[in-house]
Formats: structure tokens, sequence, C-alpha cells
């Protein structure tokens, strides 16, 4: 009987063993499955991260190879060299595979596609204008105008308001999947450590799965190893170096090609902040982490940088550091993480530009100013000349006879010839002076310093029309004004911008008809468009592409006195103001000047070196 209800308790033992055992075994089971869902999810969210990397990378690419075309190309033009041409072909031969590239990465996603899409188109015009011109330019030397370059510059900052607001949803989409692989995260530690109590009933197996687990992150560890490894092949290619500095902790990270790019090997160049503070220029220490602490404590999405380093042989790279920061829930940036650029060779091109404006602007100054002193001295012996002439003019009349065939041809030399060749001296010296003169105000346009203030440009209108009232009436112009917006600008230089123009509107209506001229502005977002519209002779089609040229005027306006100088004046004001200006015009109907003056103001207009 003992025996009997041993094997009874035996047995039920041995069911609830069985019971227990299948239930760890089940528990355990569903512990792994679950582990193996969550790491599968991280995976698939740190997979997205790189993917938005990856997307951003490919963008600055694409930007990097645009301006690389752009600082070619006019290198070329200010130079005439064709080397300057190799960053240009080298850019455009690239920017196609980056444009592919991009497209099929963000495939996935119709918004971003569609602006990848419409991002390489504007590329691929930029690219056909920039090699129209170099063929006009090679074909036609100097043919290429500062109208060319603006269209150029506007293109080139429409393409980078189109990078950047792809760059922008690129950047949201990855915040939001950094978020998604942190809670991500978060939820994995918690399983676990939820799980490993229960984990403990059934150890042996769990064993197993956790070994299984192992193996497959190892895996899964050496294929982003080998991932990275490829990535910075492919950093070392564009010659870029990958940086992130931890700002909490004060630790940086430098990639292989960082320290490549300076000649170090990865040893000789330690993960270090005094590593960096010990290869940056000394007199470009103070400014570069003056840019990194602004970016860190202002609400900036890009970071941006230029300095120098030393590299191992003692020479000294010009470098581009850009980046972008990782934030925290209180937004401060907790991550800075970018690229290193070497640029000392743009640098090189830059400096040598400099130079070259810089010796055109000394010509042109001194040129100017040593014309002043000999047409001051010609100006002052030809009036002494013609005084001396009415003198020995008067003289002769008293001295000699009046009907001999001698006085008569001395009489015609003095009182003819002399005077006539003396009155194309003094016209000549008075369209010299007009013309040095032109060209000292174009020099000074950029060395005055701006001030800044609020315009009632209504009220500076009225008053240039009341300066100009007697030719107004007296040519019977009609003026209709219409709305004109206050502006925050340079007060002279707009001055100077309305007055000339409406000053050539006045001069150049056509006479056979009764003359209209109407002034008007409208606002939009950063600046005000202003448009000065006349009834005049208009412009033949063959003068547009010269009127905003030194020295060059239209050629139905030669009986009106001008140097050609005052819409190169203008232009050039209107540059500095942070605007633009075109105009529309059909010959024998009119002219319509249209123009832009930024309404903000910025740091590199209002306050230059």
């Amino acid at each position: 009987m003992i025996r009997k209800i041993k094997k009874i308790f035996q047995d039920h033992w041995r069911r609830q063993s069985i019971i227990v055992i299948t239930f760890t075994c089940l528990m355990i089971n569903a512990f792994a499955l679950t582990l193996y869902i969550k790491n599968e999810e991280i995976n698939d969210k740190k997979n997205l991260v790189i993917h938005s990397y990856e997307v951003l990378r490919q963008s600055r690419l694409m930007l990097v190879y645009v301006q690389d075309m752009e600082i070619g190309q006019r290198g070329y033009f200010l130079s005439s060299k064709t080397e300057f041409l190799a960053p240009y072909e080298e850019a455009r031969m690239k920017i196609d595979a980056v444009i592919l590239e991009l497209s099929r990465l963000v495939g996935d996603n119709e918004a971003q596609t569609n602006r990848a899409l419409e991002i390489g188109k504007y590329i691929s015009l930029h690219q056909q204008m920039l090699d129209d011109q170099i063929t006009r330019f090679k074909t036609k030397k100097h043919s290429i105008t500062v109208r060319d370059l603006m269209e150029n510059s506007i293109m080139l900052n429409h393409i980078r308001l189109k990078i950047n607001t792809f760059q922008r949803e690129e950047k949201r989409l990855l915040d939001l999947r950094q978020i998604d692989e942190k809670k991500k995260r978060n939820e994995y530690i918690r399983t676990i450590i939820f799980g490993s109590v229960l984990a403990v009933l059934g150890l042996i197996i769990a064993n197993g799965f956790v070994i299984y687990q192992a193996a497959k992150r190892k895996k899964a560890e050496l294929e982003l190893k080998r991932s990275e490894e490829i990535y910075a092949l492919v950093t070392q290619g564009i010659n870029e170096g990958i940086y992130e500095y931890n700002v909490e902790e004060n630790k940086i990270f430098y990639s292989l090609g960082y320290k490549q790019m300076l000649g170090y090997t990865d040893a000789e160049f330690p993960n270090t902040i005094e590593t960096f503070n010990e290869h940056v220029h000394p007199e470009d220490f103070k400014a570069t982490w003056e840019n990194i602490n602004k970016f860190l404590v202002e609400d900036e999405l890009h970071y941006r940088n230029f300095f120098r380093m030393r590299h191992k042989d003692g020479s000294y790279i010009w470098v581009m550091s850009r980046g972008v920061g990782i934030r925290d829930n209180h937004n401060k940036v907790i991550k800075l993480i970018g690229t290193h650029t070497d640029i000392t060779d743009q640098k090189e091109v830059e400096e040598y530009l400099m130079r070259l404006n810089t010796d055109l602007e000394n010509f042109t100054y001194i040129t100017s100013h040593d014309l002043r002193s000999p047409l001051v001295n010609l100006r002052g012996f030809a009036s002494e000349m013609e005084f001396s002439l009415r003198e020995l003019e008067q003289l002769l009349k008293a001295s000699l006879p009046k009907n001999d065939i001698k006085s008569k041809s001395i009489n015609a030399i003095v009182g003819n010839d002399l005077p006539e060749a003396l009155g194309y001296i003094k016209t000549s010296v008075e369209r010299l002076d007009q013309l040095t003169s032109a060209i000292l105000d174009l020099s000074r346009i950029g060395k005055r310093e701006l001030k800044p203030e609020l315009i009632s440009t209504e009220e500076m209108v009225k008053k240039i029309l009341a300066s100009m009232a007697y030719e107004i009436n007296n040519k019977k112009i009609e003026i209709k004004l219409g709305e004109l917006p206050e502006i925050y600008s340079d007060k002279m230089s707009v001055q100077q911008i309305f007055a000339n123009i409406i000053e050539n509107a006045v001069k150049y209506l056509d006479e056979n008809r009764p003359g209209v001229i109407s002034i008007k502005g409208a606002i939009f977002p950063g600046e005000i468009q202003f448009i000065i519209a006349d009834n005049g002779r208009g412009i033949e089609e063959s003068d547009k592409e010269r009127i905003f040229d030194m020295f060059k005027r239209a050629r139905n306006v030669k009986e009106v006195r001008g140097v050609g100088m005052g819409m190169a004046f203008v232009r050039a004001t209107i540059q500095r103001l942070g605007g633009k200006i075109w105009f529309e015009s059909t010959l024998g109907v009119g002219t319509k000047f249209i123009f832009t003056i930024s309404n903000r103001v910025r740091r590199d207009v209002y306050h230059e070196r």
C-alpha cells in the first residue's frame, strides 16, 4: 500500500515536474522569442539611422561638387587658365553618380524622391549654363558678363535652398528614427531585466539561446564593422575625415581618414581634444573655438568652420569643418558629428583671386588719381593758350595789313583753326575727367561703411522728383506714384539708386509723345521690390547685354550727354545691399527697371573688414 502511495506520489511529482519544466520551457522560449523580436527591431531602427546619415552625406557631397564646379568656372574666367577647369570637370563627372545614388537611397520616400529629382533637374540646368558659358568663353574671350555670373550665383543659391530643404526633411526623419531606436533599446533593456528573473528557472535552455543570440549579434557587429570600413574607404576617396565630439564627456573620436588627411597613422594621432588643439594654427585657435562654442549654445541647424591645421610634415592645410548637432530633450547639443575636408587648393585659388582683385582695385585707384594731375595741367594750359590767342589775334589785327594774303592766312589760323583745336582739347579733357571721376566713384562703392536706418522711400522719391521739377515740368512729364513701402537699409545708397534710374527715365524719354513715369514698390519675404517704368525710347535687343557694363550706352541715346557709368554704379550698389536688378524693354515703347533691396541687416554687408 505504501509502495503504491509512493509510486502515486512519484508519478504526481513526475507529472508536476514535467508540467513545471514544460511551463518553464514555454516561458523561456517566449522570452527568447521576445528578445529576438526586440533585437531585430533595434537592428531595423539602426539601419534606418545609418540610412539617413548616408542620405545626408550624399546631399552634402552633392552641394560640394556644385560649389566646386562654380569655383572652377570662375577661376577659369578670371585667369583664363585651363588648369582651373580641373576641379570643375572632376566635380561634373562625379555629381551625376551622386544624384543617382541619392535618388536610389530615398526611393521608398515619395516626397524626398520628388525633392531629389527636382534638385537633379536644377543641377542639370546649372551644368548646362556653366558649360555654355565656358564654351562661349573659349570661343570668344572675355564674352562672359557679370550678369552671367549673377545668374550662376542665383541658380547656385536656388540649388542650395533646395538641398537645405531636402536635408531638413531628412534630419527630421533622422531625429525621429534616433528617438525610435532609443525607445527600442530601452524596451530591450527592460525586457532583459524582467525576463532574467524567469530565465533563472530555465538556465540551461536559456543559456543555449543566449549563446545563439550572442553569435548572431557578433555576426551583426562584424557586418556593421565591414560597413564602417567601406564607409571609411569612401570617405578617404572624397578627401574627408569624420569626427564625433561628445560635449558632455569632453571626448572626441577621429576616423582614420581624418588622421591620414594630416599625415598620421591611427596610433600617432590620439583621440583627445588636446591633440586637436595642438594641431590648430595658433592664429586660428581663438576664432575656431569661438565658432564651436557659438554653435553649442545657439539654436543652429548646421555647424560650419574654417581653419588651418598642422600636417605631420610641418606645413599647414586649410580645413572646412562641417557637422550636425545631436540634442537632448532640452535642445542642448550633447554630440557634434561631422567631417573635415581639405580645402587647401581651394583656399590658394581664392587667395590668388583676391590678390588679382586687390591689384585691379589699386590699379584703378592709382590710374584715376595719376590721370587727374595731367588733366589739371592740360585744362589750365588750354585756358592760358585760349587767353593768349585772343590777345595775339588783337595784336595781329592791329599790325597786319587787312587785304594781304598772308594776313588772311594768319588770321584764319589764329582766329579759327587754333581755337577749334583748343575746343577739341578742352572737350576731350572734360570727357576724360568725367570718366576718371566715374571710375573713382565706382571703386569707392565697396569702401564706404553702410549705416542702415529706417527709410521712407515715398518721401525720398518725392524729394528727388522735386530736385528735377524744372526739367519734369518743362517736358510735361506725368509722374505716377504707387505704394512705396519703408525699408531698413543705407539711406545714401538707396537715394543714389533711385536718383540714377529716375534721371535716366527723364533724360531718355521720347520727344514725340508725352512722357509718363511710374514708380512703385512691393513687399516680399526678406526684401522689397521696386519698379520704375517709363514710356521712353526703349532699348534695342542688341544693346540689352551692355546696359550694366562700364562705359557702355545704348546706341539710340548718343545725343544725350553721359559717360555710361550710371547703371554700372546702380548695379554695384544694389548688389552690396543684398539685392539684384534687371529690366524689360521694347524699342519705341518704353523700359521697366525692376530691382530688389534686402530688408534684413546682414553682418557681412554692413560690417565689412
